[in-house]
């Protein structure tokens, strides 16, 4: 069955108001496109700015969607999928025009504000059986390239997401950190090219999953609120998992002399359904902990002070794949539609009014289907 006909509407003088004394949010969102019924992206926008959300990152570069960003002052994050990389690296005319059909011709005419050209999602994974290892780092130098010879190399950094796998600890506490050893002369190379050019490093850190992929792991280790029991790391109290897993990165990076390297991360978040322990509950208890935590600038053991981070994601994306799990398709803070699924302030500070939903979307009139007799 279809759902009801209705017009979600809200006055415009109210919406007028809110949009004016939105909140700004410290952090940025995840804006991915895997939905068998997309928002217009001018829904969206709104939703973004309603929301108090200034920064935004996109998995591709699908012009529907820049259009719709274009002249309302957020930060964008740009992506290249991983199935472009192989176009990328193989000859440099390929990423000399992707560069100017999906960044230079906004950035000239002044209507969009790149920050990051984000290389690749997660190319070095270790489900992708080494897939991408040869590709991503030449993609890497000739998109840094045709930035550079379009005279945006100092204004638009070039990254490259990587997922937590890519490092680990034979120790089991931070201080252990290395990178992965299959890829360690590569993640070198990756940092050292990085570091040249004076980019961050990305990671997306998840500590559903850390609790989703081991029974035995503490249930209160992936929260922010202290009632875990803390892992000491020399003289370093840890009390919650994520700040744990950002300094094992931290240690790796210093083992190959970039412990200075700035970090950015990603995607971080929480879904809502589709297997134990993804409800609204615990995502909100999550999100409750990790935004106070991002609005006082506490940073981690290592890295106190302020972090750049985007939550992942926004709307829910039911074509995703579900091989990890069916919560793949439920890490959106917002239905589909943009309805608000959780209660929470975006801000941290908890004097925000709560999230706030789209505005404008229409659905299709009620229909159904009868089966005829025989």
């Amino acid at each position: 069955m279809a759902h009801p006909s209705v017009l979600l509407f809200i006055s415009s003088a109210f919406a007028i108001l809110h949009a004016a004394t939105a909140a700004s949010s410290p952090v940025g969102v995840n804006w991915g496109s895997q939905t068998s019924h997309p928002l217009n992206p001018g829904i969206v926008v709104r939703l973004l700015k309603d929301n108090g959300i200034s920064k935004v990152k996109l998995f591709d570069a699908d012009s529907w969607t820049l259009s719709a960003l274009r002249h309302t002052g957020m930060d964008v994050m740009v992506g290249i999928p991983n199935d472009q990389l192989y176009a990328m690296s193989s000859k440099y005319d390929n990423a000399k025009n992707w560069v100017r059909e999906n960044v230079t011709r906004y950035v000239h005419d002044g209507s969009l504000t790149f920050r990051y050209v984000a290389v690749g999602n997660e190319p070095f994974l270790t489900s992708y059986n080494s897939s991408f290892l040869g590709t991503t780092l030449p993609a890497l130098k000739n998109i840094q390239r045709a930035l550079e010879e379009s005279g945006l190399g100092d204004q638009i950094k070039v990254v490259v997401p990587l997922n937590a796998d890519v490092y680990d600890s034979a120790s089991g506490v931070p201080s252990g950190g290395l990178f992965r050893s299959n890829i360690r002369g590569l993640m070198a190379d990756v940092v050292g090219f990085l570091r040249s050019k004076n980019s961050p490093f990305m990671v997306n850190i998840y500590p559903f999953l850390s609790l989703h992929d081991n029974k035995h792991f503490p249930v209160d280790f992936a929260f922010f609120d202290g009632t875990g029991q803390p892992i000491i790391d020399g003289g370093r109290r840890y009390t919650n998992v994520f700040d744990a897993n950002f300094d094992t990165l931290v240690n790796a990076l210093k083992k190959i002399g970039a412990g200075d390297m700035e970090i950015i991360v990603g995607e971080v978040g929480w879904p809502t359904e589709g297997a134990d322990n993804a409800n609204v509950a615990s995502a909100e208890r999550f999100y409750g902990g990790f935004l106070k935590k991002m609005a006082g600038n506490e940073g981690t053991p290592m890295r106190p002070g302020k972090m750049e981070v985007y939550l992942f994601g926004l709307i829910d994306e039911d074509m995703k794949s579900v091989l990890p799990g069916n919560f793949e398709r439920h890490w959106g803070l917002f239905t589909y539609d943009g309805r608000p699924k959780l209660e929470m302030d975006l801000t941290g500070t908890g004097k925000s009014r709560g999230l706030t939903a789209a505005i404008g979307v229409e659905y299709q009139e009620a229909q159904w289907c009868v089966m005829r007799r025989g």
